[in-house]
């Protein structure tokens, strides 16, 4: 027979008080990390889903391209707007600018390793909609 006396009852509380808190933090910790992976995937949708960053992605996936050449091939894009979005890209850390101090000095631009990868998966999309568009 198991003697309930005052010490082994308060030790078992303090066990189960214990056990509760890890698991308490556990599921606080689990929470903050899909909580941390639904912002990078919300925050990378709002990215791609922008007018014009996917097609500046694409033009960039050949070779490093200056502003004018960006612009050609994609005639409707305002120069405005193409300024926008590059802006845009290299606070992501998609794209890098490049100075180049030849003369006559020029600015080139060109992906990241980050905005390579980018490219790569938005050109899973452009098979889709090469088969289903």
């Amino acid at each position: 027979m198991i003697k309930f006396d005052k010490d082994n009852i308060i030790i078992q509380v303090i066990i189960n008080i214990h056990l509760y808190l890890i698991l308490e933090v556990k599921l606080m910790i689990e929470h903050a990390s899909q909580k941390q992976l639904c912002d990078k995937v919300q925050h990378s949708y709002h990215l791609i889903g922008k007018k014009w960053i996917g097609l500046i992605i694409h033009t960039l996936m050949e070779e490093p391209k200056r502003f004018s050449e960006i612009h050609a091939y994609i005639p409707d894009l305002s120069k405005r707007v193409l300024n926008e979005r590059m802006k845009e890209l290299e606070d992501d850390g998609i794209v890098i600018r490049n100075v180049i101090t030849d003369r006559p000095v020029r600015t080139e631009y060109s992906l990241t390793r980050k905005g390579t990868e980018l490219g790569k998966a938005l050109q899973t999309i452009e098979n889709w909609a090469e088969k289903w568009l």
